[in-house]
């Protein structure tokens, strides 16, 4: 959808170059089309489709690819002690080995939940430049942990 706003407003402000943004929209919807078929198909044969994040940033990526996130914290408030409990529960019942923070926030509590369950913390950067090598980057490291 932003693709084609994107697409629409600048057509609106220069009709003139139409077939040149179309044509631009078309290629990168074909792009976005062909990393979501490997997505998904990356996907395909994984040992679990849990992961756990430091911040739910992942809720699309989730939701498209039929996996469940797992967050510790949200809303900017850090987990309850239950909430910690529940969380060590689903990583020590899902084999979980990583734990994924980004560099906008803290990882203090990534790292205390690795620390809890023997699991290591990696980064992931939702703002990342380059949506489509980030999204390439993120999916190898979220199907990484979910083979291993």
């Amino acid at each position: 959808m932003m693709v084609d706003t994107i697409c629409e407003a600048l057509v609106s402000r220069d009709p003139s170059g139409e077939e040149y943004y179309s044509a631009n929209r078309d290629a990168y919807r074909a792009r976005l089309e062909s990393l979501d078929n490997e997505i998904a198909n990356d996907f395909s044969d994984v040992r679990t489709r849990v992961f756990i994040v430091m911040h739910p940033a992942w809720g699309y990526f989730a939701r498209d690819y039929n996996l469940t996130q797992v967050y510790i914290q949200t809303g900017g408030k850090e987990a309850t002690a239950q909430d910690l409990e529940d969380i060590i529960a689903v990583a020590r019942s899902e084999k979980i080995d990583t734990i994924f923070a980004e560099p906008q926030f803290s990882t203090r509590g990534a790292e205390m939940v690795a620390g809890e369950i023997g699991a290591r913390v990696e980064l992931l950067d939702p703002m990342a430049p380059g949506y489509l090598a980030n999204m390439d980057l993120v999916a190898e490291k979220i199907r990484r942990s979910m083979q291993e």
